[in-house]
């Protein structure tokens, strides 16, 4: 036994340190990476420097050992970090009041930094350090700000940071005033190299003063050095960041994401797109709408540069007519046949990719795809009740595959949760249980016919896609039942079945997202 961990040890020291560096570098979990440094003096060595590479600063009493670790055995360290994600929320923000201003007014610079560390809160303290350090990694590229308080100090901290290029601000709370007892970063411009922002689910701040709403510092900071943007576009937001207020002339990539859409909504977001003026490639999510149906077929309000929708079918037909570059969609919600069909032919011709759902299947959904996108790459229709044709194969293979040479993915499945919830005849006594945060009595379980059975035998169902390749040589992906699909790496490798998990029914869900356009009261 001895014997056989001297081997071991010896075979340790026989591998380059760089080879364990790399190793290192591949575990994405800073907690494993911090498991193995505990190992051995030799993994301590190598993996510490990797482990310094990505900070977490999530929990209170874990990031005050960690800065007070920085201050002692890694204060030559400070060249190391390059992602830092800070997530502490800092409660007890104490702010200036009367006892501030009269500290600041009649103390000196020692007496007032003195007083500000014995008479502050905990979280003001901790507030200080935390930016006191960031701004000591000279070499951070990625900076990460999620469920914390952004103040003005914030945008002198990421100016000061020369190499950063992601910023991410997600479910942050803005406040126009910092905290008391903040130390004073040095006076550098407003300016930054940023060239990746995300900007998602953030809480404005209720005191922002009207006249200094065009001019905030995200502006400057994120101006024409940026490339990429991620925003959860709002009335706010588009307030901050619309019409004639952020000049992007460099942006390439913009991710804009909708909770509710409504028509000043539309124009705002189509407006500030237009002001891009490098054209850049537009992904668009909207989770609900407020525009009535029958404005929702005379209203157009292209958005240029629109490649990929994830939302209801009608809300991209008004974005993205025919002449729109739209090429990737995601239906969110289940349609009749018609209603599909009405929005599929609002969409250009230029679609890869088409994630649709259907209430019941029905053979006419094929064939308009057939028609309206001949260049489509990936088709995935679910849908609640029906089932597939017996004659299926044989009509995907000489009637819908022949026109289609490009397709690679191919998945037709059954999923309940396409299946829209039934409310009970009284709407009225319907919408007030959910008024009330009350459940309605439960109704028989709405599931359709066993989904786990195929048509074929899969050596047949086999034999078809072997077939299948003389029309759709690019085929890869093929999905005709909701607990297998079927897949090979390339042309003339063997068809192999894999089994996946069938959709969770989420009959909760469904039923909250129930609601008749004429509601006035669901916004």
């Amino acid at each position: 036994m001895h014997l056989l961990s001297l081997n071991a040890m010896f075979f340790l020291q026989t591998i380059p340190a760089d080879i364990w560096i790399t190793i290192f570098e591949a575990i994405d979990d800073p907690a494993h990476l911090a498991q193995v440094v505990l190992t051995c003096r030799k993994f301590n060595q190598l993996g510490t420097k990797t482990l310094l590479k990505h900070l977490l600063w999530t929990k209170e009493d874990p990031t005050r050992r960690n800065l007070a670790d920085w201050n002692s055995v890694h204060s030559d360290l400070f060249f190391l970090p390059r992602r830092l994600k800070l997530g502490i929320s800092f409660d007890g923000f104490l702010f200036s009041g009367p006892m501030a201003l009269e500290v600041s007014c009649n103390s000196t610079a020692a007496e007032y930094h003195i007083l500000t560390h014995a008479q502050f809160s905990p979280a003001n303290r901790l507030f200080d350090a935390v930016i006191q350090q960031i701004s000591r990694f000279t070499m951070l590229e990625e900076l990460i700000l999620s469920r914390t308080n952004v103040t003005p100090i914030i945008y002198q901290l990421v100016a000061s940071l020369p190499k950063l290029r992601l910023l991410d601000i997600t479910a942050c709370t803005f406040l126009t005033q910092d905290p008391v007892g903040i130390s004073p970063l040095p006076d550098t411009e407003i300016t930054s190299n940023i060239t990746q922002l995300i900007l998602q689910n953030n809480t404005p701040s209720r005191d922002q003063p009207s006249p200094d709403i065009g001019d905030h510092p995200l502006h400057r900071l994120a101006g024409p050095s940026l490339r990429s943007l991620t925003i959860t576009w709002s009335p706010t937001s588009s307030l901050l960041f619309g019409t004639q207020r952020w000049k992007l002339p460099n942006l390439l990539e913009l991710n804009l994401h909708v909770a509710l859409l409504t028509r000043d909504m539309m124009d705002s977001a189509v407006e500030f797109v237009h002001n891009c003026t490098a054209g850049p490639r537009v992904s668009l999510r909207v989770n609900k709408h407020n525009v009535p149906d029958n404005q929702i077929s005379s209203t157009s309000v292209p958005m240029h540069g629109l490649k990929s929708f994830w939302g209801p079918l009608p809300v991209v037909g008004m974005f993205a007519g025919s002449s729109s570059e739209v090429e990737h969609v995601t239906v969110t919600e289940s349609l009749e046949i018609t209603h599909l069909l009405t929005g599929l032919e609002r969409l250009s011709k230029n679609i890869r990719t088409l994630d649709l759902q259907l209430r019941k299947y029905d053979n006419e959904v094929l064939f308009a795809i057939r028609q309206l996108f001949p260049d489509v790459q990936s088709v995935a229709i679910r849908f609640g009740k029906g089932s597939l044709p017996e004659n299926i194969m044989v009509m995907l293979g000489s009637d819908i595959l022949p026109d289609l040479k490009q397709l690679r993915t191919l998945k037709l499945s059954m999923d309940a949760n396409c299946i829209p919830p039934q409310p009970p005849a009284d709407y009225n006594a319907y919408f007030l249980l959910h008024a009330l945060s009350q459940q309605p009595a439960e109704d028989e379980p709405q599931t359709p016919s066993d989904a786990s059975t195929t048509l074929f035998d899969p050596a047949d169902l086999k034999d078809y896609l072997v077939g299948w390749n003389r029309y759709c040589p690019r085929l890869r992906t093929v999905q005709l039942t909701s607990v297998s699909v079927w897949h090979r790496r390339f042309e003339g490798d063997p068809w192999l079945e894999k089994a996946v998990d069938p959709p969770v029914i989420n009959r909760n869900s469904s039923r909250q997202g129930y609601r008749r356009s004429s509601d006035p009261f669901f916004v």
